[in-house]
Parts: structure tokens; sequence; C-alpha cells
């Protein structure tokens, strides 16, 4: 079974229907690698825009794991993120025991993938813990929601933390410029989307 198999899957727990949480993964693939394609181009960072790729399309792959948990009565979740007064992240903890970064970090340890990718998706919610590709990856997850509408109840709680730009070495005009490069680039977007 393929990632795009696994995260083409309905998402009952987070809100989100067949193929959306696999676009948002997509498109969040494409601007962490784009970002990157940036910052090396402008001698900013040297991340190889393939890792950067993967971390992005793998960011959410935890959600997987706990869609099971938070997919039996999505309602109760719904509520629960309306009442909640933490973060989505402190919402899975509470009610699965982990978060969704947490259980993709050990999943994609487990496949051997580089240390790099493993720490981006373990801190893309809290990129200074980490490295720079973790802020990297944080802003195209922001980013993306300007890219493509997908549902999902996390949707709604995503902000853009100040340091994640500072840290990732990108401009507010690097990211406008990525976003209108992706949303003008519906082909390639389709070419990985496409059923």
């Amino acid at each position: 079974m393929s990632v795009g198999q696994i995260l083409s899957a309905e998402f009952r727990g987070y809100g989100y229907g067949k193929r959306e949480l696999w676009l948002h993964s997509v498109t969040t693939a494409l601007a962490t690698q784009r970002f990157c394609e940036v910052l090396q181009d402008s001698n900013r960072a040297m991340h190889d825009p393939s890792l950067g790729f993967i971390a992005g399309v793998m960011h959410d792959i935890g959600k997987a794991g706990l869609n099971t948990d938070l997919g039996q009565d999505p309602q109760a979740v719904s509520s629960e993120m309306g009442k909640a007064k933490g973060t989505w992240l402190k919402l899975e903890k509470s009610l699965c025991g982990i978060d969704h970064a947490a259980l993709g970090a050990i999943l994609v340890k487990r496949w051997k993938l580089p240390k790099e990718i493993i720490d981006a998706i373990r801190h893309h919610h809290n990129p200074k813990a980490s490295h720079q590709m973790a802020a990297i990856v944080h802003v195209a997850d922001y980013a993306s929601r300007f890219i493509s509408a997908t549902g999902g109840l996390a949707n709604f709680r995503v902000k853009l933390k100040p340091e994640a730009l500072e840290f990732s070495g990108l401009r507010v005009d690097d990211i406008e410029r990525v976003i209108l490069n992706i949303l003008n680039d519906q082909e390639t977007l389709n070419l990985y989307t496409a059923n």
C-alpha cells in the first residue's frame, strides 16, 4: 500500500473527506520542495528539495494511525475541538495518548527515512525544537491552506508561528511567490492527485 493510498482515505476523525488529506499533503510537499529551491537559489540554505518534498508529503502520516480512534465519533471530536483551549496536538494526545507528529516520526523512523525527514515530521508544529527543515515544512503546511481548499477540523486552528518564518530563512515574498507558482501550476498538482 502506498502513502498516496493511505492518505486518500476518508479521515472522519479529522473532518477530511476522501482524498482531501492527500491533496493537502501533496500541496504541502510541493510548497516545501519549492521553498527549498528558493532558499538554495538565493544561497540562504542548502536543503535537498527532494527531501523537502518527502517531508512535506509525509508530515501528517501520523493521522493515519490516529484516525481510527478519532473517527469513531467525529461529532464528539468536533465538540471537543470547540471546547479545547489548547492545540489540536493536545487534543490528539488527550484522546489518543500521542499526537500525529510524534506518531508520524515513529512510523517514518521504522521505514528508515533520513533523520532530517523524521525530525521535520516530528517538529512541524514546533519548528524551533528542531532544524530548519521543520520550519520550512511548518510554513508550507500553513501556505497549503491558501493553495487547496480541503476540509479538516484542524485547518481552523493552524497558525503560522512567527519564529518559523525567521528560522526557515523564508521571507513573506518567497511564500507569496511559491503560493502563486503552485496555483498557476495546476497541471503538476493534478498529476499527483488524479485518481
